[in-house]
């Protein structure tokens, strides 16, 4: 028997005993809504089956039929009613909604309920549905032709037609459910068309080898206008875009999604060769008049729009229950991408999609309005790059305002989420309860942050409870702004120079980022934050965090204004150091730097190359100014030196408060060297090691008032080499300190041509000294400030002697 023969045979057998779960065909257009199906329609003739249905003749043009069992998928609560129609040529046939008859009419019903899809049907004359692959045994049943008579040749063994045919079938509000738990695959993209809602069932979507470069392997959202336009302004903070003749007003209705592109370039870091930031917004139609629309949100600023795009819009426009598969996706270019959704009310729910190192993204959500949740994306890292420079490789690509993802996972992509396009700037994203990993076996892939924001990001953005392990950075913000709070955070990256568990560049202007409340576990090697060139930066808050980290902010924050640095509440342990401002010759200012209440801990063994915790310094003077610079309530264990500054104007008061700096050598709590500090207040600080005080006679150098209370150090040394008389002049008070050790001179002096000290109050001091060595050092320099109610401990073997000091020489 020849297999044409064969699978006549077949396809009888089947139709003999057709019941059917899917209906569908590549045949439809919208030319069926011309047909009035809204009438109230009653049944005169009454059949079981569609395949009773087909068969009637002498049939009447508007006759009702009804037919019991139209689907035995779903359960439905009525049956469904068709209607006759004779000689309508714009009525096509597809196999869900309307049938041809064996008499050469057309039987047609209003679409009311979901379609549910296991991918065959038929009629008397026509095999309408493409490749139906049995999962049992492997099965497949060819189609032979469509009711136009052009064969496909797509191959035997894909449900692309199938699919497009059932998409083309649902009606507006309608759902296409799949069979459950099956197996569905495809070597070319499908379009949904109007179908906006699709449950999978659980089943799995794969696709072939064969894909074309570039494409989607599922499109939701249906495009309904797109027009260029000219002289059209959108002006800031408006709602309202008044809109001229050429625009058809009838494409635009309220709850639909209008997309307004520009070429207007929008602020932010460009790269040669790759498309630039440009304007544009996307917004919920509110309301159309004649001459203008409004729409749900106010423009974020003015720009000429270039084009107009409408899509569909709907209360819900989802995909839910579904296995997307493009592990088996070759190295092309660009690459091939999973679902693509576009439009408002956007709903992804219990999804997984697989894809490997040469996939694109995983999932697109485009438009106003989504949420993603219990979602789980792998593999999607494009090594092989873009055809210009630049690479995509996103788990999740965010293009939507007011999106939220949740509850979800994600393994082994470039970037697990990444936000915003370059065409158009969103507004307001969440991402909280969710886990992302990337492992060693992603290195060869070079995985980039996990969760990545683009430029064209405005508004509240949120992580909040995500738990990270990573082999790169965890973030990039480039919109500067972003709160990142309640996060467990790893990252081990090695054979690179301190890099960063935050990258902030691109964007300029730093508004506001907020790090709070999270647990950090990096490599002896990472920091915190990395800065690429910025211009302002207005807000960093570092608040009640934990872990393990080499340090927060390194020298290349420098160059820029910044206006409030806040680092407060953390408990940081095997650091390298805490802040390493070094602005070269970068002009830099700093308002405020706030560190409260943190405890730092530098590793014993740290190979830091200068082993200080915090270094503040410049080139040259003039080039670094801080406002005010607090350090109050807090610990620091440092291996040589705790505070460093050198060359650096520090205008509105240096604060050290209630604070314990321990050098495991001994070294340094604060040096100030070729600065200049207006006010220099310590008051409660205990440490072990030396603090170093300088003082010139120029304005513009030196400590200017220098305050010293209630504190426990070893040594005070007071550089006076800048001091270019004998007398001096140093506005400082010493009063009820414990200063001194069994080793050290509790003051010293680098007195250079000194020899007279005035205006150098030293008050109700304890001082400490071995026997032998003097308070003061070097001994000779006269005081001819007050002195009184100080006391000398001397050490005498395990005896302590103390005795009241009545003069400065003793």
């Amino acid at each position: 028997m020849k297999r044409r023969d064969l699978i006549k045979l077949i396809l009888a057998a089947i139709y003999s005993n057709t019941s059917f779960n899917v209906f569908a065909s590549v045949d439809i257009t919208d030319e069926n809504n011309n047909v009035d199906k809204n009438k109230i329609q009653k049944s005169d003739l009454v059949v079981d089956y569609i395949s009773d249905l087909i068969k009637l003749d002498n049939v009447s043009d508007g006759q009702n039929i009804m037919v019991r069992n139209h689907s035995s998928g779903l359960p439905y609560d009525t049956p469904a009613i068709f209607t006759v129609i004779n000689n309508n040529k714009l009525v096509k046939e597809n196999a869900g909604t309307c049938f041809s008859g064996v008499s050469g009419v057309k039987f047609i019903r209003k679409s009311s309920s979901t379609l549910e899809v296991n991918w065959f049907g038929a009629t008397e004359t026509n095999i309408k549905i493409k490749d139906l692959i049995s999962e049992s045994d492997k099965e497949i049943l060819r189609i032979v032709k469509s009711v136009t008579g052009k064969e496909y040749s797509d191959g035997d063994y894909f449900n692309n037609l199938a699919l497009a045919a059932a998409f083309k079938a649902c009606g507006d509000g309608q759902q296409v459910v799949l069979g459950n738990n099956k197996k569905y695959m495809i070597n070319k993209p499908v379009d949904c068309y109007s179908c906006l809602n699709i449950d999978f069932q659980n089943s799995t979507l794969k696709a072939d080898a064969d894909m074309p470069a570039g494409s989607y392997v599922l499109s939701i959202g249906k495009q309904l206008y797109s027009i260029k336009s000219e002289d059209i302004y959108l002006e800031q903070g408006s709602t309202k875009l008044s809109i001229p003749e050429s625009v058809k007003k009838g494409d635009l209705k309220p709850g639909d999604l209008i997309s307004l592109k520009s070429t207007d370039v929008r602020n932010g870091e460009q790269y040669k060769n790759i498309r630039p930031y440009h304007h544009g917004m996307r917004a919920v139609i509110t309301e159309v008049s004649d001459s203008y629309i409004v729409f749900d949100r106010p423009a974020y600023s003015s720009f000429k729009i270039s084009e107009i795009i409408v899509h569909k819009g709907s209360n819900s426009t989802s995909l839910l229950n579904a296995n997307i598969d493009l592990q088996a996706s070759r190295k092309v270019m660009p690459p091939l991408s999973g679902v693509k959704l576009t439009g408002t009310n956007i709903n992804i729910n219990n999804v997984k999609v697989r894809g490997n190192e040469f996939c694109g993204a995983g999932l697109l959500v485009l438009g106003c309005k989504s949420r993603v949740v219990n979602t789980f994306v792998s593999g999607f890292c494009n090594v092989q790059g873009l055809p210009l420079p630049g690479r995509v490789g996103y788990g999740i690509y965010v293009d939507c305002s007011d999106t939220r993802v949740e509850k979800s996972h994600f393994e082994s992509n470039k970037h697990h989420v990444t936000c915003a396009s370059r065409d158009y700037v969103m507004s307001n994203i969440t991402v909280t309860d969710c886990t992302a990993i990337t492992a060693d076996k992603d290195i060869h892939n070079d995985v980039n942050a996990s969760f990545d924001l683009h430029s064209n990001v405005i508004g509240d953005i949120k992580f909040h409870h995500l738990k990270i392990t990573t082999k790169g950075p965890a973030f990039n913000i480039r919109n500067g702004q972003a709160t990142i709070t309640d996060c467990v955070i790893s990252s081990s990256r090695y054979n690179k120079n301190t890099p960063a568990l935050i990258n902030v560049f691109e964007y300029k202007d730093v508004s506001n980022i907020s790090f709070e409340r999270n647990r950090v576990y990096c490599g002896e090697n990472i920091r915190l934050f990395h800065f690429g060139e910025m211009s302002k930066i207005e807000n960093i808050s570092i608040v009640n965090n934990s872990g393990n980290v080499a340090g927060i902010f390194d020298a290349d924050i420098m160059g820029s204004d910044i206006t409030n640095i806040n680092i407060s509440g953390n408990r940081f342990n095997k650091m390298k150091f805490l802040l390493n401002f070094n602005s070269k010759n970068k002009k830099s200012n700093i308002k405020s730097i706030k560190l409260v209440d943190n405890v730092f801990i530098q590793s014993a063994s740290s190979k830091n190359s200068n082993n200080i915790m915090i270094n503040l310094a410049s080139d040259s003077q003039g080039s670094f100014s801080i406002g005010n610079f607090t350090i109050r309530d807090s610990n620091f264990f440092v291996k040589k030196n705790a505070v460093s500054i050198v060359n650096v104007s520090i205008n509105n008061g240096l604060d050290i408060v209630k604070t314990k700096m321990k050098s495991y050598q001994g070294i340094g709590a604060v040096s100030l060297h070729s600065s200049y500090v207006n006010s220099f207040a310590i008051n409660d600080l205990i440490s072990n090691s030396t603090l170093s005080v300088p003082f010139s006679d120029s304005d513009n150098r030196g400590v200017k008032k220098f305050e010293l209370s209630n504190s426990e150090i070893a040594t005070v040394e007071f550089d006076l080499n800048d001091v270019a008389q004998k007398k001096a002049t140093i506005n400082a008070a010493i009063n009820g300190n414990k200063l001194g050790s069994d080793s050290t001179s509790p003051i010293q002096f680098k007195a250079g041509q000194v020899q007279i000290l005035e205006e150098f109050h030293v008050s109700n001091n304890d001082f400490i000294t071995n026997r032998g060595l003097p308070i003061f050092s070097p001994p000779g320099i006269i005081n001819n400030s007050p002195f009184k109610g100080n006391r000398l401990s001397t050490l005498v073997g395990e005896k302590t002697e103390r005795r009241s000091l009545t003069s400065w020489s003793r």
